[in-house]
């Protein structure tokens, strides 16, 4: 006698094709979720990557203008330091002209100072020039004398080499 699986035998019985439709149903259905699921899980992954993608973008966007921002404000402290440098002059004048010689030294030696904090690259002007508008201040000393038509005079060309750097 031959087993029944081979006989055909378990067709008639309605156990065993129960059974074996559910079993295979379940391994149909099984198949379904396992696809169903690789399908969400690349959606996800693509869904993923592109926000990656716009976050590494805006990141690189951002990184630009910090470093724009960043130029602009070594730009705008240079530019600063040469008004301060200005300011500075006009108030050594001040205090030749009020005959407060010390002081007038000390406010020609600290612009002279701030000037060198400015960077001539980013105010657009050349380095030796810079240097030497320094070198002029840094020469200038005010002594006591009766007649400061001269010593006034230096310090109005030191003014106006100054302004004359200002972008």
């Amino acid at each position: 006698m031959a087993h029944p699986f081979l006989s055909g035998e378990w067709r008639r019985n309605p156990l065993a094709t129960g059974l074996i439709g559910l079993a295979l149903g379940l391994l149909l259905a099984y198949g379904i979720g396992l696809w169903q699921r690789h399908a969400a899980l690349v959606e996800r992954d693509t869904a993923h990557q592109t926000a990656l993608a716009a976050q590494a973008a805006e990141k690189a966007s951002l990184n630009a203008r910090l470093a724009e921002l960043e130029t602009a404000l070594a730009t705008a402290d240079a530019r600063i330091a040469l008004l301060r440098t200005r300011l500075g002059v006009q108030r050594a004048l001040t205090d030749l002209d009020q005959r407060n010689f010390g002081t007038a030294n000390e406010r020609l030696k600290a612009a002279a100072t701030v000037l060198q904090a400015a960077d001539p690259a980013l105010l657009g002007i050349e380095p030796p020039v810079l240097a030497g508008v320094r070198e002029q201040m840094m020469a200038t000393h005010l002594v006591v004398a009766s007649d400061l038509e001269a010593q006034r005079l230096g310090l109005l060309e030191l003014a106006a080499r100054l302004e004359a750097l200002d972008p």
